[in-house]
């Protein structure tokens, strides 16, 4: 199995793009932001097939506040095991997404320690230095793929979190306005 788990960019965790202290591998700074811990646990996305990672992709989403830019990186069970880290099936938190089968692949990296969450950030670092371990999903792509959902009905718009609902609406009027546009430059 493979994982998904949201960064905020793949410059956070390229070495050669960071402004690093001699001998250091990361800084406290980006560890602190990006690997967030809750209860000792880090969330991520559990999948089996990269059709799949549409469905994931929207569910992370779901969790902000606003349809923005998602970058992600592409974990591996056996590498996640290699380095002792537990891993805790945990209903996902997505609000809009209706769909149980989406929300029941959440997974919690658990038992997430100073050496643990060490591990994980020097895995990143690993990880955005390979191809096909990681992506950035656009706004638009991103707003795309938030509409499919809710046209398959895997996605509530009434359900969404207030702030991700007027997201969702603005980008609606966005498009509305542009094919409008659109339209009557061809008339």
């Amino acid at each position: 199995m493979r994982y998904l788990r949201m960064i905020s960019s793949i410059n956070h965790w390229d070495k050669n793009k960071m402004d690093l202290y001699p001998n250091c591998f990361s800084t406290g700074d980006i560890l602190f932001s990006e690997l967030k811990t809750e209860k000792n646990t880090l969330s991520i996305w559990g999948f089996n097939d990269d059709t799949e990672i549409d469905d994931l992709v929207v569910a992370i989403a779901l969790s902000r506040q606003h349809i923005q830019k998602l970058v992600y990186v592409i974990m591996d069970d056996e590498k996640i095991n290699k380095l002792g880290i537990p891993l805790v099936p945990e209903r996902g938190d997505a609000d809009g997404m209706v769909n149980e089968a989406i929300l029941n692949k959440h997974v919690n990296l658990a038992k997430i320690d100073f050496w643990r969450l060490g591990y994980v950030a020097d895995y990143l670092c690993d990880l955005v230095k390979e191809d096909n371990t990681h992506n950035t999903v656009t706004e638009k792509r991103l707003f795309a793929l938030i509409k499919d959902s809710v046209n398959a009905g895997t996605v509530v718009v009434d359900q969404m979190s207030d702030a991700m609902r007027t997201s969702y609406q603005n980008h609606l009027k966005e498009e509305a306005e542009k094919a409008a546009r659109a339209a009557a430059r061809n008339v």
